[in-house]
């Protein structure tokens, strides 16, 4: 998938969460979604837990990367879908971040 195709998703999706939440004023939309992303870092934090076997044995039991995945793109989708909110051009903020951290690190 391209970095457009992903964008179109996020547009999509972002459209059909305002009508099923009716969520029209920015700033209670992007305080529910920061909500929300912390919701998905509890189940991302879970799954890393689970992964390395540091959970309450009963947790243990089928434990996928599979889920591991699903929770680190829930979490990627959820931050794109308030940076939407926020405006933020989230691809030009990566790319601005990544030259910061070459230049910080030297390559």
């Amino acid at each position: 998938m391209h970095f457009d195709e992903f964008m179109d998703f996020i547009k999509r999706a972002d459209d059909k969460l305002s009508s099923i939440y009716g969520l029209r004023e920015k700033e209670i939309e992007a305080y529910a979604k920061l909500a929300k992303i912390n919701e998905e870092m509890g189940e991302l934090s879970a799954e890393v837990l689970k992964h390395f076997g540091k959970q309450h044995e009963s947790k243990l039991k089928n434990v996928t990367k599979q889920d591991l995945e699903n929770e680190f793109a829930d979490v990627i989708i959820t931050v794109t879908l308030l940076a939407k909110t926020l405006d933020v051009d989230i691809k030009q903020s990566i790319i601005n971040k990544i030259q910061k951290i070459e230049k910080k690190l030297g390559i």
